[in-house]
């Protein structure tokens, strides 16, 4: 079963540092939630595209892409969940953000056609966190889906998507070229008629370098994009107050080792301090676990891997003939020395495990995923996670 908070949850956020499966993490909640009969989006702004390979899709646009039923529900198991997709177009969002706040139509047009501004809305730093943000917003606020999971891009980038508003509101103010616009229209005062004809003889003077029509071009984009600031702003508080609002929730996709989890720690804190509720941490491909009769169980604390006399007797006992048995007792002993290393890896997972129980803030649902030998790669595959993720004897106990 999945922990109540992520049931109630409007919104999850997944965050979490590269290589430690978090766009499969995500969509396998998603997947999670849509078997438990709620309609489920799931978005990236990952440009890795990974998502869409998971769910067994070609590719994925800034479209809500639905999931056929029959492909990611297994047989015999009863839902009324949709499971839908979509990747965000950094482009298409910050479009869309112009037309919706432009005054006119031909103000919004204008500025989609200026050159400047379109090499700004997909090379702008800051402005695929901010869009995100925007489109997260605007999913939640004018689509019908029971749950939305964000998939982030790694950690310092997750870090970014909080900062992002503040970066792109500071374009959009440009104090500079406000107080220079207050001033023109200022009537009669002496800045104002200095600065007419300062602002002219520099755009002449521009202008001989990189030409008048060039110079006109990013004055008239500066002076459409200024209109926008208050609508940006507002709008921008709006989607940071979604991830404050008790509707949302951040998971942490780590791994079991202590240097991504200090980073985690690191990442917890910065969350909390910016007013987000942080409910959870899945530990992926965690290593100790053996997988039995279809359950996963911890592997055994007892080991005869060292102990020469029972490997012996082992041999002894499963050899086909009498002359194999220093065949059948070389090959136990090389598999006993890949359990050996295996069992080292798992009790260093165990001790990250508790150091994580140890200085993580709050009480928050810690969840370890086995480590599974396949490769992830399609919906059979996340089906297997999901089935995973509301496994009880998984969780963590604090």
């Amino acid at each position: 079963m999945l922990p109540d908070w992520m049931k109630q949850a409007k919104v999850l956020v997944s965050v979490g540092s590269g290589g430690v499966g978090k766009t499969t993490v995500s969509a396998a909640m998603a997947l999670a939630a849509a078997l438990e009969g709620k309609k489920v989006l799931v978005m990236t702004i990952d440009p890795a595209r990974r998502l869409a390979n998971a769910l067994g899709l070609q590719a994925l646009d800034d479209g809500e892409c639905e999931i056929p039923k029959k492909d990611w529900c297994p047989k015999g198991v009863e839902t009324n969940g949709q499971l839908f997709a979509m990747m965000l177009d950094q482009k298409q969002a910050f479009d869309r953000i112009v037309e919706r706040f432009s005054p006119t139509p031909e103000s919004a047009q204008r500025i989609r056609d200026n050159r400047w501004y379109q090499q700004m809305s997909t090379a702008l730093a800051g402005a695929q966190d901010f869009m995100a943000m925007e489109r997260l917003y605007e999913m939640s606020s004018h689509r019908d889906y029971d749950l939305i999971v964000l998939d982030t891009p790694p950690t310092s980038n997750a870090i970014d998507f909080l900062n992002a508003p503040e970066k792109i509101k500071g374009l959009l103010q440009m104090r500079s070229f406000q107080w220079i616009q207050d001033k023109l229209a200022e009537e009669g005062s002496k800045a104002g008629r200095l600065l007419r004809w300062s602002g002219g003889a520099l755009l002449k003077l521009l202008g001989k370098v990189t030409g008048q029509e060039v110079m006109q071009e990013i004055w008239t984009l500066l002076e459409d994009l200024s209109v926008l600031s208050d609508s940006f702003q507002e709008h921008s508080e709006q989607a940071m107050a979604l991830l404050q609002s008790e509707h949302c929730h951040f998971v942490q996709i780590s791994v079991a080792k202590q240097t991504p989890l200090k980073e985690a720690l690191f990442l917890q804190e910065t969350l909390l301090d910016a007013g987000m509720t942080v409910s959870g941490f899945v530990l992926n491909r965690v290593p100790g676990f053996l997988h039995h009769n279809e359950e996963w169980i911890p592997l055994p604390e007892s080991s005869i891997e060292q102990d020469e006399r029972a490997m012996a007797a082992l041999a002894k006992r499963v050899s086909p003939e009498p002359n194999s048995e220093s065949d059948v007792l070389a090959l136990l002993q090389e598999l006993g020395s890949h359990v050996q290393q295996f069992r080292e890896r798992s009790e260093l997972a165990s001790e990250a495990v508790v150091f994580l129980k140890e200085h993580v803030e709050g009480d928050p649902w810690i969840h370890q995923l086995p480590l599974i030998s396949d490769d992830i790669s399609n919906l059979q595959g996340l089906q297997r996670i999901a089935q995973l993720l509301m496994e009880s004897s998984l969780t963590v106990s604090c």
